[in-house]
């Protein structure tokens, strides 16, 4: 694949992402589990821009929930079985986006 060819592919693929209806994020597994892209539905989900979250980890993003998440990324990365289910965080004025784990 050439390079406009690819560069093309991957802006088309990226405006698919960021317009889904769900909230669509992607971290880097090298780098400390960053996030390399947030869409717009995290941003309002979250509460959080693309701006302010990409570069960042789950513990600068939303703490509360940090330490659930992560221990999820690990299991994935680990297994390559990808987690099914919902996940439900609410988001609290002091605390941020807070994650509910499944009961």
């Amino acid at each position: 694949m050439r390079e406009r060819d690819r560069e093309r592919y991957l802006q088309l693929l990226e405006g698919i992402l960021d317009n889904l209806p769900i909230a669509a994020k992607v971290k880097d597994v090298n780098d400390g589990m960053r996030y390399t892209f947030w869409n717009k539905k995290a941003e309002e989900l979250f509460e959080c821009s693309t701006r302010e979250a990409i570069g960042k980890t789950d513990f600068e993003t939303m703490p509360e929930a940090a330490a659930l998440i992560r221990k999820e990324d690990e299991e994935l990365v680990k297994t390559g079985i990808p987690q099914e289910g919902i996940r439900r965080f609410f988001y609290q004025e002091e605390r941020g986006a807070v994650y509910l784990p499944e009961q």
